[in-house]
């Protein structure tokens, strides 16, 4: 074939493989999940874990197939993470921590601090070897007192509120260097930085990224969920209410965007083994029972 003919051919022959290269790109683990919230991929035995809300229940997926992990009555499970050979599981309903053995079997539960303050509604969770970092997000309304507060949990040791005076404390992540807690503070539209000086001791927060002035087209409800840090340094701060993962800098900087077809992404989970992204949320929240997918997204971290 020449000139003309030959340009054609080409054509024909990209074109059928786009879609192929998008669908490696973008790829549903999960369809149908009840408001699937507190991604965890544990590298350790590669296994996906996560939330289903409304379903009082936490699902492992391991190879290639679903099934319930923890289920308590009443919890509203947010978010999971390890301590040891256990779990520490944030019941958001419930309005507790709860934790778990190895087998997700229900060991303690926790519904106030030292001091005696009861938590509102448990959010994301996150470990750092020792004990887990809580967020407790108060109530959703972007009118309401700005109650959400960080605890410290660890084990042979009370709660212990860290921060307080946050509006509505969503998701946490550790950096990888382990030196700096990030919060997002949800209704404020912006990520903060918090210094850890010691497990449980945290210091001065900072704004790490007023993401306000990037979502000046979103509903009230809209703001930063589940965070996530891949191991180039980058944030992604699932953007709730918005269908979008939002990149960031290791000196905060927004860098780009991953749109994503539920409208109400909750939660992220890096896969450092394998330059992949997990994202999750619902299409809707209204609705019973919240139906979204999970899907692993291929990253690019050059």
């Amino acid at each position: 074939m020449k000139g003309a003919s030959w340009s054609r051919f080409v054509l024909f022959l990209c074109c059928l493989f786009v879609p192929l290269q998008v669908s490696a790109q973008d790829e549903i683990i999960i369809k149908g999940a009840h408001y699937p919230e507190g991604l965890f991929w544990d590298q350790r035995t590669s296994t996906l874990y996560y939330a289903e809300m409304p379903r009082d229940r936490i699902m492992r997926h391991v190879s290639g197939a679903p099934s319930v992990f923890f289920a308590y009555k009443g919890c509203g499970p947010t978010g999971i993470a390890p301590i040891g050979d256990r779990w520490a599981i944030a019941c958001h309903i419930g309005r507790s921590l709860v934790i778990a053995d190895q087998e997700g079997r229900f060991v303690r539960e926790i519904k106030s601090d030292g001091k005696g303050r009861a938590l509102q509604n448990p959010n994301d969770i996150v470990s750092d070897g020792t004990g887990v970092y809580l967020s407790d997000s108060g109530t959703f309304n972007p009118k309401a007192p700005a109650s959400g507060a960080i605890y410290y949990w660890r084990p042979g040791h009370d709660l212990a509120r860290l921060l307080s005076g946050l509006h509505y404390a969503n998701g946490v992540t550790i950096k990888p260097d382990g030196e700096t807690l990030f919060v997002s503070e949800h209704l404020g539209r912006r990520i903060l930085a918090v210094p850890i000086h010691t497990p449980g001791h945290l210091g001065k927060p900072r704004v790490f990224a007023d993401i306000g002035n990037l979502l000046t087209s979103a509903g009230p409800l809209t703001g930063p969920d589940g965070l996530e840090f891949s191991e180039n340094g980058r944030l992604y701060a699932a953007i709730y209410g918005a269908g979008r993962v939002m990149v960031f800098t290791a000196s905060g900087a927004y860098a780009r965007t991953l749109r994503r077809p539920e409208t109400y992404l909750t939660t992220v989970s890096y896969m450092n083994d394998r330059n992949a992204l997990f994202t999750a949320g619902a299409f809707e929240n209204l609705k019973y029972p919240y139906k979204g997918n999970i899907s692993r997204v291929r990253l690019d971290l050059k």
